[in-house]
């Protein structure tokens, strides 16, 4: 059962409205035990790879982009989800200007 205060809906705009510009290009928009929903929106240059201590979802929002996996690339637009396992070297490159993604982290946080 969803807490008293818990939001039920997380709306695109008031996401975007939550960003503080490109020196910080995401925000976290709801967190519940091992579940955390960022919001993010690079600032449209290539990104440099990361690595993250949990499992990821992103779930493309708005634009275009590739996104790297270890060795395999995938071309990714708005309405595609993609999964990072925790560990894995990915990034973004070819961002369209208007391209931003919700990135669901989940799972225990595992050793890098």
């Amino acid at each position: 059962m969803a807490a008293p205060g818990e939001p039920l809906k997380f709306d695109l705009w008031d996401a975007m409205d939550m960003i503080g510009g490109v020196d910080r290009p995401f925000d976290v928009v709801f967190e519940r035990g091992d579940l955390t929903l960022e919001f993010y929106k690079p600032p449209g240059a290539d990104l440099q790879e990361a690595t993250h201590t949990r499992d990821e979802l992103y779930i493309v929002a708005r634009g275009s982009a590739r996104l790297h996996r270890g060795d395999e690339i995938a071309e990714v637009e708005a309405g595609d989800a993609l999964f990072v396992p925790a560990g894995a070297t990915h990034r973004f490159d070819r961002l369209s200007e208007n391209f931003a993604t919700w990135a669901v982290f989940f799972g225990p946080e595992k050793a890098r």
